[in-house]
């Protein structure tokens, strides 16, 4: 499936930032551009011309008229001028969708993840129905940037490669970009599923008028992103802002990379079944009835007691969002982001525990003098956020001024 050929990819710095202020609405006429850029009028002009010449930009008259009454022209981006599939690779399920170019999800779909014959099928999987997608909603291939996939790390993000990500054990190192490419033919971007999500929150989504987000995603695992100053920050070795290690109880339950009370030791899906398992088996021997409830045999089981009232499942489900809002508090104390965004599928299944309690857990502590309050806000991609962040690192790549990482 060759794609991208009639979608216009930016390469004027200044173009991408008049494109990126009309985007986010910071500016929507040229005296507001040649305002915020600090370029002439005259170099805004010949700039959006270009642009509405190459279908990236409409120019709109509607708006009321002026008290001069002349109606300024205001300047909106083209939805249609180009789209971006993404791809989101957990363990149990694979989500895809096609977007356009403003973050607008035109189709989506979602299949198991392959159990058996491990990235190979996978690959051929992604291809099928990617080419699917497109297929089915009318989009002409060339106006298709390309494929952007959101998997489980760790991961290279400069090779597309996969090294042993968690709870797939088919995997090992997987030189994933290179047999998508091999299979679709066309631009391919491989990046850590968090760090996807945060490049989708910002693009069209709760973060897309801050510069410094920190994005938690929930799904079969837990990962955290961080964007700072317009760009994703990956630190040294590639793990800036990976919560998952961090400890924040010495007394703790001992965790694979050697330390005690890590956040993942009490945040993450597995720990808290393990957590409600625990509970159950406190509980049985404890009530004075017989007949306990059955202890659940999934995080999906645990979210769907925890959210219907007092329960085990739902002691576990706080006590974990309060741990991991610990765990956040040291972030948000050291970088101060304007905004943290929780998101993914496992926080979509009790949305309304993680919310309350990471936001009390983040606020209740009074600000010192010139600190703020922290803004905490749910991703409203639901349970498409990994695909649609995959599909905004097309779309960030090829339009985004400064986007690196």
């Amino acid at each position: 499936m060759r794609t991208g050929t009639r979608a216009l990819r930016l390469g004027d710095y200044n173009q991408q930032v008049v494109l990126e202020l009309v985007r986010t609405r910071t500016a929507t006429s040229r005296a507001e551009l040649a305002q915020r850029t600090g370029l002439t009028f005259q170099a805004i002009s010949k700039i959006v011309r270009r642009l509405v010449a190459s279908g990236l930009l409409l120019e709109d008259t509607s708006r009321e008229a002026a008290r001069t009454g002349r109606p300024p022209t205001v300047l909106r981006i083209d939805p249609t001028a180009a789209y971006a599939l993404g791809v989101h690779i957990d363990r149990d399920e694979t989500a895809y969708v096609l977007v356009d170019l403003a973050g607008t999800v035109v189709e989506r779909e979602r299949r198991r993840t392959p159990r058996r014959g491990g990235p190979s099928r996978s690959a051929d999987q992604i291809a099928r129905v990617t080419r699917q997608l497109v297929e089915r909603s009318g989009v002409e291939r060339d106006q298709v940037l390309g494929v952007g996939v959101g998997a489980p790390g760790p991961l290279d993000p400069g090779e597309g490669i996969l090294d042993n990500p968690g709870g797939m054990p088919e995997w090992g190192r997987v030189h994933l970009k290179k047999m998508l490419v091999e299979r679709i033919g066309c631009d391919v971007a491989v990046d850590n599923d968090a760090v996807a999500a945060a490049v989708g929150e910002t693009w069209n989504g709760k973060a897309h008028d801050v510069r410094n987000l920190l994005f938690v995603y929930i799904g079969w695992g837990l990962g955290t992103a961080l964007v700072l100053d317009g760009q994703v920050y990956r630190g040294g070795a590639g793990l800036g802002g990976d919560l998952y290690h961090v400890p924040i109880d010495p007394g703790g339950p001992l965790c694979p990379c050697g330390s005690r009370g890590c956040v993942g030791q009490y945040a993450s899906p597995a720990a808290i079944l393990e957590d409600v398992r625990r509970r159950s088996k406190v509980r049985r021997h404890t009530a004075s009835r017989p007949g306990a409830a059955p202890t659940p045999s999934s995080y999906g089981d645990v979210c769907r007691v925890a959210v219907n009232g007092p329960s085990v499942e739902r002691d576990a489900l706080v006590h974990a969002a309060t741990m991991l809002g610990l765990g956040l508090l040291g972030v948000v104390a050291v970088l101060d982001p304007d905004l943290v965004v929780l998101g993914g599928a496992g926080l979509e299944a009790a949305r309304p525990i993680y919310e309350s309690v990471i936001h009390r857990t983040l606020t209740e502590r009074v600000p010192l003098p010139g600190q703020r309050e922290t803004r905490v806000a749910i991703s409203d991609a639901g349970s498409d956020v990994g695909a649609i962040g995959a599909a905004s690192l097309l779309l960030h790549n090829t339009y985004a001024p400064r986007f690196t990482g």
